[in-house]
């Protein structure tokens, strides 16, 4: 897998004119299976109330690929196979269906799972 192109995930202009226009002139810019809720149902003031969530949605993704290989149903992201123990319960919120949910950045990062795999690696 390759890690790139998050900064894409729910870029918008504001809430009225929803997505910026690099979506409305290539919405198949970010697969479909890395698209969190909100982007699939084209629910972008839900976007703009939590900038980060469709990036932590993507990482998400990504983390769940990392354990247990390429995706081709996005509801297997549901799952939490193979994912470690200790990333679990930051994993299961990572997808939530709420953006709002989701943590951000500064909260993952001082998440003791989130360190133990990744940090100083």
């Amino acid at each position: 897998w390759k890690l790139g192109g998050l900064y894409v995930t729910g870029e918008v202009d504001n809430v009225e004119r929803g997505p910026c226009r690099l979506f409305r002139e290539h919405p198949n810019i970010l697969a479909s299976k890395y698209k969190p809720p909100e982007r699939l149902k084209n629910q972008w003031h839900s976007i703009v109330s939590t900038l980060w969530g469709s990036d932590i949605w993507a990482v998400g993704c990504v983390m769940y690929e990392s354990f247990n290989g390429m995706v081709n149903n996005p509801d297997d992201f549901l799952k939490s196979n193979n994912i470690p123990p200790f990333l679990r319960k930051v994993y299961v919120k990572m997808l939530s269906s709420n953006p709002d949910e989701r943590p951000d950045a500064k909260t993952l990062y001082e998440n003791q799972g989130f360190q133990r795999a990744f940090k100083n690696r």
